[in-house]
């Protein structure tokens, strides 16, 4: 644990570790940026090798737990985690092609798996706990999502992709109350056998196209009288958790393509290849 228990002396710390533990896989940054800003974490590689990681912004003057440094800690690994096991290229050749929906269920089903490599690969000890004290502490804060939120539902692939994983999860499953079940059952099942990112970008289109089907092929409800003085929507906070208007809730445990992360490189872009191979999955309905 830091010293003097304080943001200025946390953010050097989590980039030293970031340094230390990238070079234990035996890989080394051409150069290195660490910014601290927001509410979230990504990560972001330039052609050149160089690597831009955004973690969550710190109070330089404020005390900084011993929860709090383990929870920015794992944000740390899981960025790693992006570095040696996602494919970004495959990635943003996906949301090229497909648009940014499939860009977010792939950010659902990737992070458990690259996640798990992480924990496998055993190059970060104590992963695991990190991974899973961070995720119940972000449901703890912010809470979990309506079993049949649609828009969310990159959001509760990324927990239940984790749950999968072995982690001890604070709340109970939505899946088996929610109208999308039987998708949502079908990705997480796949993706936990997905070796890498073409596998989880596969899952994440067909996912997608099953899910625009079902939205399609469901009875509209009746629309009820209006009420005589409607309420006016709430606005999404700050922390961008969904409000009344239908807001996306981000994926708060990373992210490789989130725009403010596009922003630190000062506009190198990744270079979009072709589409991702196919993986032999089970096509088949629950």
């Amino acid at each position: 644990m830091i010293q003097d228990h304080r943001g200025m002396a946390a953010k050097p710390a989590i980039k030293a570790t970031i340094e230390r533990v990238y070079a234990q896989s035996g890989k080394a940054f051409s150069a290195l940026s660490v910014i601290f800003t927001g509410a979230t974490a990504c990560v972001r590689r330039s052609v050149t090798g160089a690597v831009f990681i955004q973690m969550p912004a710190i109070d330089e003057t404020a005390q900084v737990s011993r929860e709090l440094f383990n929870d920015l800690i794992g944000y740390s690994i899981h960025e790693l985690g992006h570095l040696w096991h996602t494919d970004m290229d495959c990635w943003t050749a996906a949301v090229a092609k497909h648009g940014e929906r499939v860009g977010h269920l792939i950010n659902g089903l990737e992070d458990p798996r690259i996640e798990q490599a992480v924990i496998k690969a055993g190059i970060a000890p104590g992963a695991k706990d990190l991974f899973q004290g961070l995720l119940n502490r972000v449901l703890d804060r912010s809470g979990y999502v309506q079993a049949d939120d649609y828009l969310n539902i990159p959001f509760i692939l990324a927990v239940e992709g984790r749950r999968l994983n072995g982690y001890k999860v604070n709340v109970e499953s939505c899946v088996p109350a929610s109208v999308y079940k039987d998708l949502l059952v079908w990705a997480l099942d796949n993706a936990k056998l997905a070796s890498c990112t073409a596998d989880i970008v596969t899952i994440a289109v067909e996912l997608d196209r099953r899910l625009r089907r079902q939205q399609q092929n469901e009875p509209k409800e009746p629309k009820g009288p209006e009420p005589r003085h409607p309420k006016k929507p709430k606005k999404p906070d700050e922390s961008g958790e969904q409000g009344d208007t239908g807001e996306i809730r981000k994926v708060e445990m990373s992210g490789v393509l989130e725009e403010d992360c596009s922003k630190l490189s000062g506009g190198a872009s990744l270079p979009v290849v072709g589409e991702a191979r196919k993986i032999k999955i089970n096509w088949s309905n629950y």
